[in-house]
């Protein structure tokens, strides 16, 4: 099912389906990607409890979590829905204790004010040992031009130093150098073949999508993450912007799940709010 919220300035569409949102109108004009070119057919994914290609080893067994996580692909319950806002709530069950057994309640809350999403995140543990998770967003921004046309303004001064994956979407000692400074130029030629930007560790807390004669689009904030991705699909006149709370797993990293990654770790009992706030220009 789709939810509908608005105000004066958006209209925003969120599925059930991954608590995801499918379409976002700013003053008349889709800014979400609506797979134009047939590329992607999805539109801003939730990532939990992992992100990337991150696995689940318990015990020494891997217990063969997919890519992303699970609940993007699991239908949420929405527990509050008004003209502005819309809270949805995801909970463990039979088949997610199978990859990853902790016993979870997600919450994801989509509020409007003005010309900005704000998305409340908070994950409880609601079992009785500690609970390891990451958490990360994949929000698309549909582009009027060609991607090389734009570039990321960053708030704090960066070393654009992107860490290079495997074939399968796993980390290895190799890196693209980009330079530093606070804005990074959208390399066209970079994104393409399913190849990802992956700055960690970055000391930004927002970003800012813009035209290279300096027209914003879009800022996103992400107060609590530290893991920039940058991704399109193949030719889309699109982007999408990824705070990941941790990084996909190193190739061939065999550790028990939590160990030697920043996850959240969660007591049991407690609660982590996670806050990401994409405004439109």
């Amino acid at each position: 099912m789709i939810y509908n919220i608005k105000n004066k300035n958006l209209t925003v569409s969120i599925s059930d389906v991954g608590a995801e949102i499918t379409s976002v109108i700013y003053n008349g004009r889709e800014r979400s990607w609506q797979n134009e070119n047939g590329s992607w057919a999805r539109h801003a994914p939730v990532l939990f409890p992992v992100c990337g290609n991150s696995s689940v080893i318990i015990n020494g067994k891997d217990l063969g979590m997919g890519f992303h996580g699970f609940v993007r692909d699991s239908v949420f319950t929405c527990v509050f829905d008004s003209e502005d806002s819309v809270i949805f709530r995801l909970k463990h069950s039979a088949e997610t204790l199978k990859v990853y057994p902790f016993e979870f309640e997600l919450t994801i809350g989509y509020f409007l004010s003005d010309n900005a999403i704000r998305v409340e995140n908070t994950v409880k543990n609601e079992g009785n040992k500690v609970m390891p998770f990451a958490l990360g967003r994949h929000d698309s921004f549909s582009l009027e031009k060609d991607v090389y046309d734009y570039e990321l303004v960053f708030s704090k001064t960066e070393r654009f130093l992107s860490q290079r994956t495997d074939n399968k979407g796993k980390l290895i000692s190799e890196f693209d150098d980009f330079g530093c400074g606070k804005v990074f130029c959208l390399p066209a030629d970079f994104l393409t073949d399913g190849k990802t930007v992956i700055f960690k560790n970055v000391e930004s807390r927002s970003v800012t999508l813009r035209e290279i004669n300096g027209k914003e689009k879009a800022d996103f904030s992400f107060a609590d993450i530290s893991n920039i991705l940058i991704w399109r699909p193949d030719g889309a006149k699109m982007i999408c912007i990824e705070p990941w709370s941790a990084p996909p797993d190193d190739s061939g990293d065999t550790r028990e799940f939590g160990k030697g990654k920043p996850y959240y770790l969660l007591n049991a009992g407690e609660s982590k709010k996670i806050e990401f706030v994409i405004k439109y220009y």
